[in-house]
């Protein structure tokens, strides 16, 4: 019997968020100095089981409290279990320290008491005159460095309610973001069906804990023509516990179905324009994974590759893109069982115009993997 989850992801709020905190350069005080509002009931989060998220605890900490790892340089978004839309814990971290938390859940709220549903008047009585910091967004800057926000709706309740702490001297990027967003867009354990996904861009970390069958279908859905079509992607069929990150087969998900005997959890990962790019020339890993864009400025792909393969089972090394429908840039370099060792040389892809395509290697396969380029 599947469980039906209905995912409504909520980035643009989140970026309401940041964009109303975002150019906060200076150095927050290190020291208890006293102020007319304390700022510890605003810079804490509490759930109904008394735990607490505060700015400045450790990203370890804060992971398992929420069950899910935090990671530095990412905007992490969490889906909480309420009949709310846009329910979301959204936590940035740098330096594996909390600096920013933003919550649109009613799951978490300030220690002070403020949080989703709240008056805005409630706001006001607290920190008197709130600075607007966007057409929905409040700010107040607390004397010790911290800055409380809040995103109100039309009928004037809080619809999220956040704290930051910018790092010193950094006005591009106070929090420490790197990397984009990662956002939870399916979690649960056992069958389920995963409702009204916005299609995820190109990269998804997937988890299971379970001993047995474990299967991910990605349902798209899109329109040419005036004709609607679909088609099914199974990205996942294994056997027991799995960890892995999967290239997206494709730009119209519209559902998601899991088949699993444990504990599962996929993440969609958007990368920033800057961050999806890498120059390096060497990977290894064990079990599924996809590699950012290799550099074009680098040559892309094209050269001689060194392969190498431990395990058992089946062994796939290909290549995808976003950045075009070209089947070239889909292409399958070497498909083998068991152990391998050799050199495939390839070459990169172009457009039409000669310019290189970008694409990304991906490694399908549950043993241990090796791939560089060396010539």
């Amino acid at each position: 019997m599947f469980k039906k989850i209905k995912f409504i992801p909520i980035i643009l709020l989140t970026l309401i968020l940041l964009s109303a905190c975002g150019k906060h350069g200076e150095e927050p005080l290190q020291s208890s100095t006293p102020s007319e509002i304390s700022s510890e009931p605003y810079i804490t989060l509490t759930n109904e089981s008394g735990e607490k998220l505060y700015l400045g605890m450790g990203n370890e900490e804060c992971g398992k409290i929420l069950g899910y790892e935090i990671k530095d340089g990412w905007l992490t978004m969490i889906h909480m279990s309420t009949t709310i839309e846009h329910s979301v814990l959204s936590i940035i971290s740098s330096d594996g320290l909390i600096r920013l938390i933003s919550s649109s859940t009613p799951e978490w709220t300030m220690a002070s008491g403020l949080g989703v549903g709240s008056e805005k008047d409630e706001a006001m009585k607290v920190f008197g005159e709130l600075k607007q910091a966007g057409k929905r967004t409040l700010t107040y800057k607390l004397e010790d460095g911290y800055n409380i926000d809040f995103i109100v709706g039309s009928d004037g309740k809080l619809i999220s309610v956040g704290a930051s702490w910018p790092i010193a001297g950094d006005a591009e990027n106070p929090y420490g973001a790197t990397f984009g967003i990662r956002q939870l867009i399916g979690w649960g354990t056992g069958d389920a069906h995963v409702e009204g996904v916005i299609s995820p861009r190109e990269y998804l970390d997937i988890s299971h804990e379970g001993p047995g069958e474990f299967k991910v279908t990605l349902n798209e859905t899109y329109i040419s023509n005036n004709k609607e079509y679909k088609d099914q992607f199974v990205i996942i069929d294994r056997t027991g516990p799995y960890k892995g990150r999967v290239f997206n087969p494709s730009k119209y998900v519209a559902s998601i179905d899991v088949v699993a005997s444990g504990k599962w959890a996929i993440w969609a990962d958007l990368y920033l324009l800057e961050a999806i790019v890498t120059q390096e020339s060497s990977f290894k890993g064990t079990g599924d994974y996809a590699t950012l864009y290799i550099s074009p400025d680098t040559g892309g792909i094209t050269g001689i590759w060194k392969v190498t393969h431990e395990g058992d089972g089946k062994f796939i090394l290909k290549t995808n893109s976003f950045y075009t429908d070209d089947a070239n840039a889909k292409t399958i370099f070497l498909e083998c069982d068991g152990p391998y060792s050799g050199e495939i040389e390839i070459e990169n892809p172009k457009h039409a115009s000669g310019n290189i395509i970008p694409v990304a290697f991906e490694i399908i396969t549950d043993g241990s993997w090796a791939l560089e380029r060396v010539g």
